[in-house]
C-alpha cells in the first residue's frame, strides 16, 4: 500500500471486480508507461489473464492525473478525472 502526498491511501491490487478483457487490455496498454502503483496493478492483473496489451502511441504521463495516448487512432485516458 502506499500514501500519496495528499495522505490517500492506494492499494496496488485489482480483483472482485469484473473487467471485460478488452478494456483491461486498453486500460494495461496505458498503465505499462505509468508509475502509478493502480497502473501497475492493471498491468499486472492484465497479464495474469493472459491478454496481449495493444500498442499504444502519443503517450504522456500527466503526474498526478493519469496517462493519456492514442490506441487503435483514438485517443484514450487512465486516470483521475
Amino acid at each position: 500500500m502506499v500514501f500519496d502526498k495528499t495522505g490517500t491511501l492506494t492499494i496496488p491490487a485489482i480483483s472482485g471486480h469484473p473487467i471485460a478483457d478488452d478494456a483491461l487490455a486498453a486500460a494495461a496498454a496505458l498503465g505499462r508507461h505509468s508509475t502509478h502503483p493502480v497502473a501497475r496493478a492493471v498491468v499486472r492483473a492484465a497479464l495474469s489473464r493472459g491478454l496481449t496489451l495493444p500498442p499504444v502511441q502519443d503517450v504522456h504521463e500527466r503526474r498526478g492525473h493519469g496517462v493519456e495516448g492514442t490506441l487503435n487512432g483514438v485517443a484514450v485516458f487512465l486516470g483521475a478525472a
